[in-house]
């Protein structure tokens, strides 16, 4: 075989397992609006992270969150800054593969919690932008 040939037939044995891979349904990415809710719900303790497959840093937040206690919850605050910029930013999964969802449907998901979050700290009076 020449080389273009071999080429040829890797190219059509990739066409071949993308194919496979989408009539089975298993293409292996994530829902978007499930990662958001994790990260909003469940984020300090790293359960986004996991879910896409971001152990190191899912692990990272995790042991953070527990050992807070010892540093008078400093860390728990800066996990939160993390987590949040996590849930604004994250479009892919550890792979690379994007999301599910469209980004609008993303986007507009993230603007939604966003004003649930900033809902809670004014009606809890421990924010007070004017509203």
């Amino acid at each position: 075989m020449t080389q273009e040939e071999i080429q040829q037939k890797i190219k059509e044995l990739e066409v071949q397992k993308i194919i496979r891979e989408h009539q089975s349904g298993e293409t292996g990415a994530k829902s978007g609006i499930v990662y958001i809710f994790l990260a909003f719900f469940l984020g300090t303790i790293g359960v986004h992270n996991f879910y896409i497959g971001r152990y190191k840093s899912g692990f990272a937040e995790l042991l953070l969150s527990l050992t807070s206690w010892l540093f008078m919850f400093i860390p728990l605050l800066l996990v939160a800054g993390w987590v949040l910029g996590e849930m604004l930013f994250i479009n892919h999964d550890a792979k690379g593969r994007p999301f599910l969802e469209n980004k609008a449907v993303l986007y507009a998901v993230r603007i939604v919690l966003i004003g649930v979050l900033i809902w809670y700290y004014q009606s809890a009076n421990i924010i007070n932008i004017g509203f």
